[in-house]
Parts: C-alpha cells; structure tokens; sequence
C-alpha cells in the first residue's frame, strides 16, 4: 500500500507498507433441519447447509456420511464440515431418520428372503403331512 501526506506549505512525503489480513474466523454454518424418510435402506441426496465466511467466498462443505451414500433403518447423525481458504472449520450436524426397511432384507429383526423360504418349506411339510394323515384315515375306514 502507498500513502502519501502533503503539509500546509505543500511539501510531499511518500511511503509504502504491506498489509496482511490475518483470516481467523471459521465460517458461519447452519445445518439443515433433521430429514424423515419413510423407507430404506435408500441413498439420500443430503441438503445444503447455510454457510457464509467473512473473507473466503464460498467454503469448502463436506458430509460425514457422504451425500448419496445408502441409509438404513433407524438414525444417522451427519456431520457437517465447512472450510474456509485460510483452513478455518466449522462443523455441526443434523440427523437422518429412515422409519422402516423396505422390501425383503437379511437384517437382525427381520425374516430376511432365508426366512421367508425356510417358513414356506415348513408349511409345505406341515400340508403333506396333514394330506398323509387323513389319507391314512380314510383307508382305514374302508377296511
């Protein structure tokens, strides 16, 4: 930077000088209000958060889990990161809730697609053996 100062008898003096602004303040960050999603496992598409720095124009934002990574059943807390040019971070985090799992699943709590075929073959046991019983009956009766 140049400065210069004239007196009232119009003398001139000149100087330069370096200014360095120091940038120390993290971002201003608001996370997004916590997402309820009906059914997962499914890959969420995470909203923006709200940033703003005082000297970098657009911070650098990072999720912890990744936007689009697949959520299951239950609640996952993300973490927000928000970075400024001079390595200032401001974190902060927001929930997502997926209410129930969709569709057949191999999941602790639920019968999974094994499941479903070990009840179905146990069924189908229990129906010949019933079919086998009263046919025995029937032809004992006959005799």
């Amino acid at each position: 930077m140049r400065v210069q100062a004239r007196d009232a008898s119009g003398n001139v003096a000149e100087c330069g000088f370096s200014v360095t602004v120091l940038d120390t303040l993290p971002p201003l960050l608001t996370c997004p209000q916590d997402m309820n999603i009906p059914t997962g496992p499914v890959a969420v598409q995470l909203p923006q958060p709200s940033v703003t720095d005082r000297v970098t124009a657009s911070p650098a934002i990072t999720f912890s889990p990744a936007s689009g990574s697949v959520f299951k059943k239950g609640d996952t807390s993300v973490e927000v990161t928000a970075r400024d040019d001079a390595g200032n971070e401001a974190r902060c985090t927001f929930n997502v809730h997926i209410e129930k799992s969709s569709g057949c699943s191999a999941a602790p709590g639920s019968m999974g697609a094994a499941g479903w075929m070990g009840l179905l073959s146990l069924l189908t046991l229990a129906a010949r053996r019933r079919t086998r019983t009263s046919s025995r009956r029937s032809h004992e009766g006959t005799r």
